[in-house]
């Protein structure tokens, strides 16, 4: 469920199976995280994920270098 005013973005989505249960409760974006972590995900399996969504959440991508940016899966793009 979505609260009016409330605007809530799960980070370190890895899975579909998390994206899902994310947008069922309310989320309005998934982070993807792209920059040296264990919680990590590819860029392939996030394209994956962010294309069976299929815009029913926004993507941010947390990256850690400039040059990452150019490896993004898609979505807003965020440097930590």
């Amino acid at each position: 469920m979505k609260r009016a005013g409330t605007w809530i973005k799960i980070c370190a989505t890895t899975s579909l199976r998390d994206a899902r249960l994310a947008i069922e409760a309310g989320a309005n974006a998934l982070g993807f995280v792209f920059a040296p972590s264990p919680r990590r995900i590819d860029v392939e399996a996030a394209a994956r994920i962010i294309a069976a969504i299929g815009g029913e959440s926004e993507a941010i991508s947390v990256f850690a270098q400039e040059r990452d940016r150019e490896s993004s899966a898609g979505g807003t793009l965020v440097r930590n």
